[in-house]
């Protein structure tokens, strides 16, 4: 799993987060994702590029909302969006996800099947930072610039997904 976050600034530049690789929680019993492995992925990849003012948002998955993420939020005052539970997934980035895997696949073909070890993993890692400096700054701007559209589009639809 990996986390990232897209921006542009009051003078239009794009910005772009460190893509960070977020790791399992080896201290729960099904070594998952947890709210701590989200909170580690925030401190190296949001802490760094947030600036007071800044509206961040984040989906409703369980390791976002959860008490200690919420906490951790208004802590560092992170000022948050919060999208109504089961909504359409509008965060501009989920559309880049898609986009960092085909970038990974054109930039990396050999990662279509990759062994489990250390070395061929860390490998992959880089392969995938290498694949999301490689999206241009045009489509990051292109998918934040259509929110406006969407969110219109999803008040059209009395917050279903537009058809």
């Amino acid at each position: 799993m990996v986390w990232a976050a897209i921006w542009i600034d009051s003078d239009g530049v794009v910005g772009r987060s460190p893509l960070v690789i977020m790791k399992r929680d080896s201290s729960r019993r099904r070594a998952g994702y947890t709210a701590r492995s989200y909170l580690k992925a925030l401190t190296e990849g949001l802490l760094p590029n947030y600036s007071a003012g800044e509206l961040f948002t984040r989906d409703n998955a369980r390791i976002h909302t959860a008490r200690i993420s919420q906490r951790w939020l208004r802590i560092h005052r992170i000022e948050t969006i919060d999208w109504p539970p089961c909504s359409p997934d509008l965060d501009p980035i989920e559309h880049l996800w898609c986009t960092l895997k085909q970038k990974l696949h054109e930039l990396c073909p050999e990662f279509e099947c990759i062994g489990d070890t250390n070395i061929e993993w860390e490998q992959f890692e880089n392969g995938l930072r290498e694949a999301w400096s490689a999206i241009p700054d045009f489509l990051i701007t292109k998918l934040i610039l259509s929110m406006p559209r969407r969110l219109a589009a999803f008040g059209t639809a009395n917050g279903y997904q537009a058809e």
